[in-house]
Formats: C-alpha cells, structure tokens, sequence
C-alpha cells in the first residue's frame, strides 16, 4: 500500500457521483467535510473550532457501486484510504495539485445515525454450495407460535 493512510470522519457534501474508466471501471467520488469538535466545559455542549476540512474520495470498484447506490447527501461516514497527490492542468493552462483520499473502506457512521442493512447479490457471483453456513435454506431456529 501506497501514500499516508488516514481516517476521516465527516459529512457528505453531495450525492455521490458514479462514472467510468475507459476500461470500464466504476468509481465514485464525493467531498467529505470534517469540523474538529471540542467540548465546552462551562456549558457542557460540543463546539466547532478551526476551519472545515473538505477531502475528495475516490471509491473504486464494486464498493464505489455500491457507495453510489446507498450514500447521500448529508450522511455522517467514516472512511480509511489513503491521499494521493494529483497534478492537473486546467484549461487556461495553470498547473494544480490536489490532494484527494483512495478510499479502502466507507462506511456511515454509527455514532450520529442510524443505518439499515441492505444485502447484495452479485449477479455473476456463482452458486453457494448447500453445506455453507451462508447458503441460502430453512433456519435452523424453530418457529414460535404467537398464539
């Protein structure tokens, strides 16, 4: 692994946008800003400090499908990658840097919402046997009547 792995957590800035590679690659990216918090002792409340920090996340794959399909505006999420340094030229011709985060892992963030599991199907996943535990078939918990 490459570059300086970091953790951020943050708020999503915009819907996420999917796009795809010449090769046919997805990757998503959104903004992520994070105001450091501190806690006021004399009021027992929690306040921002510093300047915002707004960090460009790139997901690449399947998980930027998936960040594409379920993440929106507004989501508290955590992310771990790590920064990557990219030079551009714009189109009167300056040349840019920008550091941005490849992301490893998204998730939202558990601590400030609420989130509901959806499962995937991969449509060009094989098969699961029958003797995986994960394989689809009866519980093997009993029913109980409700009368």
């Amino acid at each position: 692994m490459t570059g300086a792995v970091v953790t951020i957590d943050g708020n999503i800035t915009a819907d996420p946008e999917l796009r795809f590679t010449q090769n046919g690659i997805p990757v998503a990216s959104f903004n992520v800003a994070h105001t450091a918090r501190r806690l006021n002792r004399q009021t027992n409340e929690w306040e921002d400090y510093g300047d915002p920090l707004f960090l460009r996340v790139n997901v690449w794959r399947e998980q930027g499908q998936n960040v594409a399909d379920t993440l929106r505006k507004g989501q508290a999420v955590l992310v771990v990658g790590r920064l990557v340094a990219r030079n551009y030229e714009t189109r009167e011709g300056e040349k840019r840097s920008t550091i941005e985060c490849d992301a490893d892992i998204v998730s939202v963030d558990l601590r400030r919402q609420r989130a509901q599991s959806v499962s995937r199907v991969r449509s060009d996943a094989p098969a699961a046997a029958p003797e995986e535990p994960w394989a689809a078939g009866p519980s093997p918990l009993k029913a109980v009547d409700a009368a």
